[in-house]
């Protein structure tokens, strides 16, 4: 009666190993959407009509807490009312900055932040 459980459990466990191998690929692609992070895209034309066009000069004058801008990819952004809302304080660290590797790098940020990022947009790099 031992040996037969043995094999039973052992048939079960077989089972269930091959049952996960083949979800793998499934629950790897809905996982990795979640974990990569999110590349800003470029403006195109038609939305660049609607904004400004600012320099780095520009940028870099708005680099306080109270008064924040940050350069992701080519665009702009006024995160000054969003920062008490950020999960921590190092939003702070690219006022007035190219925050772009900030953005895309270890902070792992991800759609979510894009999609938020879209409501401080406020113009694009010459």
């Amino acid at each position: 009666m031992l040996m037969k459980n043995k094999k039973l459990l052992i048939l079960f466990l077989v089972l269930v190993g091959i049952i996960g191998l083949a979800l793998l690929p499934l629950v790897y692609t809905k996982v990795k959407s979640k974990l990569t992070p999110v590349d800003i895209q470029p403006l195109s034309e038609n939305q660049k009509s609607s904004l400004s066009v600012l320099t780095m000069e520009e940028l870099s004058k708005h680099n306080s807490e109270n008064d924040c801008w940050l350069l992701i990819g080519q665009n702009i952004y006024d995160v000054t009312e969003f920062i008490p809302m950020h999960p921590n304080r190092d939003i702070v660290k690219g006022c007035g900055l190219d925050a772009t590797s900030m953005f895309e790098g270890e902070s792992k940020h991800r759609g979510e932040a894009v999609a938020i990022l879209d409501d401080f947009l406020i113009g694009y790099l010459n």
